[in-house]
């Protein structure tokens, strides 16, 4: 999940024996997010979320479109 100023991401994933959940304060700063957003893009599958990709789509480009304006 993505807070919607785009300021924080949210992971979470069940595990055997518990839940994980990975909170991100500006996930533009941190490299390993920004990989793991770029993968949801091109990662396919029948349980592929596209409303998920659509998103990630769009932030992505914000952020390239607010880089090239520095």
């Amino acid at each position: 999940m993505m807070s919607l100023d785009g300021s924080v991401y949210v992971c979470a994933s069940t595990g055997e024996t518990g839940i994980d959940v990975l909170v991100v304060r500006h996930p533009d700063r941190s490299e390993n997010v920004l990989r793991h957003l770029e993968w949801i893009m091109v990662a396919t599958s029948p349980y592929a979320n596209l409303e998920e990709k659509h998103r990630v789509a769009v932030w992505l480009a914000g952020r390239a479109g607010s880089l090239s304006g520095r």
